[in-house]
């Protein structure tokens, strides 16, 4: 557990890995153990952007007026993993 953030990096989550990252507007998340698993981007404001559930092998598409460096947060029933996103559209 990362003491500051109290974020985990647990083993139904995985270490995952978003790819294409910069992306164009949709993206995959690799390396989740488990499906499906809820999801919710922010704004580095904070600002919640989106939100919805991710499967293994379907990406995410980003809601077209949302771009730049934003916050991606996984979750399941125990654990959140973050990850930075870059949309370059």
């Amino acid at each position: 557990m990362n003491s500051s953030t109290g974020i985990l990096d647990d083993i139904t989550i995985g270490s995952p890995i978003i790819w294409p990252n910069p992306n164009h507007g949709k993206f995959y998340v690799q390396g989740i153990n488990s499906d499906p698993h809820n999801y919710t981007i922010y704004s580095l404001l904070g600002e919640k952007l989106q939100s919805g559930i991710v499967k293994k092998s379907e990406p995410i598409q980003l809601n077209s007026n949302t771009k730049g460096m934003m916050l991606l947060v996984l979750s399941d029933q125990n654990n959140n993993v973050s990850k930075i996103i870059i949309e370059t559209r």
